[in-house]
């Protein structure tokens, strides 16, 4: 598993969820229940098909991306034995599956990684005499595009793995050892008939959720 990956969806991840519940100790009941492994992973694939959705739409829709699909698609294919024109080629190939809503969006995806892996300045000027502007603006195409490519990288790449059953596991196991934390500080609290700021903000919900003649008498 890279590391990149790993960071994004594994142990790091499972003590985001825990930190984020923690700060919101409304939400505690829902997290101390120690969600099942296949839960957890469940949870990683919605957020997953998320982050692929918003990767893709974010990058269709940077001016960068758009400028560079036009200065490319404008220029005439080349020699395709020409480095250059070969990337040129298969990046005009792949586009159309980039854009094309009917696919799912990791087919475009996986269209939008072939484009991307076409970044790069090449191109030989024996292989575009008389066409050295052409040769320099698809240069500069390919350049930009590596840029991207640079850019994206990380996040497509994470996005691209789901994390395995162990680490759901590990994450369940983490959100368990929190809820034994959690019952302690709740009998401490408890034997010293103290309450803490949070519980101050779940009591008045819970009063309010559960007590519907109270709730009538609270302007909301």
């Amino acid at each position: 598993m890279k590391r990149s990956a790993r960071r994004f969806w594994g142990l790091e991840k499972a003590q985001n969820i825990i930190r984020d519940a923690l700060g919101k100790s409304e939400e505690l009941e829902h997290w101390f229940q120690a969600p099942s492994p296949a839960e957890i992973q469940a949870s990683w694939e919605r957020f997953g098909a998320m982050g692929r959705q918003n990767a893709l739409t974010e990058v269709l829709a940077s001016p960068e991306w758009q400028q560079i699909a036009s200065d490319i698609a404008a220029i005439a294919p080349g020699d395709p034995e020409d480095k250059g024109a070969a990337k040129q080629i298969a990046f005009l190939e792949a586009l159309p599956d980039v854009a094309d809503e009917s696919l799912s969006v990791g087919e475009r995806l996986a269209a939008l990684a072939t484009c991307l892996a076409q970044g790069g300045s090449n191109g030989a000027k024996a292989k575009w005499k008389g066409r050295e502007e052409d040769l320099a603006a698809l240069k500069d195409a390919l350049k930009r595009l590596k840029a991207v490519r640079d850019n994206e990288a990380k996040r497509l790449a994470a996005l691209a793995i789901i994390e395995d059953e162990q680490t759901a596991a590990l994450a369940t196991a983490i959100c368990a050892e929190v809820a034994v934390a959690a019952a302690a500080w709740a009998e401490a609290k408890q034997a010293a008939a103290s309450l803490d700021f949070d519980d101050l903000q779940v009591l008045a919900r819970d009063l309010l959720r559960d007590r519907p003649e109270i709730r009538k008498r609270v302007p909301m």
